[in-house]
C-alpha cells in the first residue's frame, strides 16, 4: 500500500493526505484539498457559464442545445417563430419541464432525465435559476420562442 504524503492546500492552508487536486482558477500553483477543490469546480463552472453566456444567450434571439458534453448548438423552430412540443420533446429526449435560465430565458429540459440516469449538463446546471442539477441534453431560448 502506497504511504499517503501530507500537504498543505493552497487556498485554505489547512494540511491533508493525498494527492490533492489541481486549484485553477483560484490559485495557479500548488494543489488544494478535496473540501476547496468544490469551490475550484463551482468556479470553473461559473466561467464556463460566463463565457458561454455571452455567446449563447446574452440578449438571446435565438435558441441553443446544450448537449451533456457541454457542445453548444444553434437551433430554430420549424416555422421560425416558435418551437411545437414536438420539436422540444426532441431535442430534450423526453416530456419536457420548462424553467428559467439566470437571464430570463427559457430552459427545456426531459422532466424525467435523472430518472433515466442521463449525465449532469455542467453548462446547463450554472444556467438555471434554482439551485437543482440539470442533467441531459436542454433547449435555452428567448420566452417568445414557446407559447
Amino acid at each position: 500500500m502506497r504511504e499517503q504524503r501530507q500537504q498543505t492546500c493552497c487556498i485554505c492552508g489547512k494540511t491533508f493526505f493525498g494527492e490533492g487536486n489541481n486549484p485553477d482558477p483560484i490559485k495557479r500553483e500548488g494543489v488544494c484539498c478535496d473540501e476547496c477543490n468544490r469551490r475550484v469546480i463551482a468556479k470553473r463552472i461559473e466561467n464556463l457559464y460566463k463565457q458561454e453566456r455571452t455567446k449563447t444567450t446574452s440578449d438571446m434571439t435565438h435558441a441553443v442545445i446544450i448537449k451533456e458534453n457541454g457542445k453548444v448548438q444553434r437551433v430554430a423552430p420549424q416555422n421560425g417563430k416558435t418551437f411545437s412540443l414536438k420539436e422540444l420533446q426532441t431535442a430534450v429526449g423526453g416530456y419536457i419541464e420548462v424553467g428559467h435560465t439566470r437571464d430570463g430565458n427559457y430552459i427545456v429540459m426531459d422532466e424525467e432525465g435523472k430518472l433515466k440516469g442521463k449525465e449532469i449538463n455542467a453548462l446547463a446546471t450554472a444556467m438555471y435559476r434554482y439551485n437543482d442539477i440539470v442533467v441531459g441534453d436542454v433547449l435555452v431560448c428567448p420566452t417568445s420562442m414557446i407559447e
